[in-house]
């Protein structure tokens, strides 16, 4: 059975079974998030072949949850290969998202993509049914749960910080569930309020850093969450703060030429509202993630940026 079922997390499983050995494998392969499996899905690799992925044959899955010493059913999915595989394609499209560093996958387990949403990234902190919830939206196609935004975002604000995993599962809920245009990676068009913003504060955190180096407490840990909510309260004192910062930074024309670039498109009256309502505030993480993985792929190729 070890092929045949994912641990979806610390108390559900799902088991899953098709009339055919070969495609089990692939689908376990699949549900675990292994990037040459989802580069083969999202991919044509069949080379003129039909794919074994668009047949009509069954697939069953049962969803199991351990309580006290027994297991419960708690959902039953008769579908077929063609389908299930088209909704796992689906998601691995909507969730793929530039990875910080180039050596690492777009795509990330599931497992790894639920552990993000939880404190200290403990699978028994995880709000009761919500993997369950999530996994079957994904494999039914379904709209995530409305509470998920929610608990990412708040996970963010906690935090201050957007990791890969839980990025890209935010990317895929506003693409889903609000829709709204994401790219994979950084999109210098997007004139969206809570994305421009969330890349201005990517940029003055690495402006921050380029001034005066490591600071016992960055402008992210003691504003991402305010920055990310209620802007008004944060971004005059951090703008502020930017001009210092680039009179020392030897690199302080390039960021100031960048930050002209990000706010150019916003009015000034409204550029930094007094709250953002939440999938703004979504906007906002991916913003600021998309600018950060930039910078730091601008970094590797060209340690010492200069204003041109």
């Amino acid at each position: 059975m070890s092929k045949q079922s994912y641990r979806v997390s610390d108390d559900t499983t799902a088991v899953f079974w098709t009339r055919d050995a070969e495609l089990d494998d692939v689908f376990a392969f699949l549900l675990d998030g292994s990037p040459d499996a989802v580069a083969a899905l999202l991919g044509s690799p069949w080379r003129g072949r039909p794919s074994p992925l668009d047949s009509e044959s069954p697939f069953f899955l049962a969803l199991l949850s351990g309580a006290q010493g027994r297991a419960i059913l708690r959902d039953w999915i008769e579908s077929t290969v063609r389908l299930i595989a088209g909704n796992l394609r689906r998601y691995f499209s909507e969730a793929a998202i530039v990875p910080r560093s180039p050596a690492d996958s777009e795509t990330v387990p599931l497992r790894n993509v639920l552990r993000s949403l939880s404190v200290r990234g403990d699978d028994k902190n995880l709000p009761p049914n919500l993997a369950g919830r999530i996994f079957e939206s994904i494999l039914l196609g379904r709209p995530y749960p409305g509470s998920l935004l929610e608990t990412a975002v708040r996970r963010m604000r906690a935090e201050g910080d957007a990791p890969q995993a839980r990025m890209g599962l935010v990317k895929a809920i506003l693409i889903r569930n609000h829709g709204m245009e994401v790219e994979r990676e950084m999109d210098p068009s997007n004139t969206n309020t809570g994305y421009r913003l969330g890349r201005l504060f990517a940029v003055l955190e690495r402006l921050q850093g380029a001034a005066i180096g490591n600071p016992n407490a960055t402008i992210v840990d003691r504003y991402f969450g305010a920055a990310s909510k209620t802007p008004v309260l944060v971004f005059p004192r951090l703008m502020s703060l930017a001009q210092h910062h680039a009179s020392k930074a030897d690199s302080g024309g390039y960021f100031q030429k960048l930050i002209e670039e990000i706010v150019e498109p916003l009015e000034p009256e409204t550029a930094f509202p007094s709250v953002l309502d939440l999938p703004t505030q979504g906007m906002f993480a991916l913003g600021y993630y998309h600018q950060r993985a930039a910078l730091w792929r601008k970094k590797e190729s060209a340690p010492n940026e200069t204003a041109e």
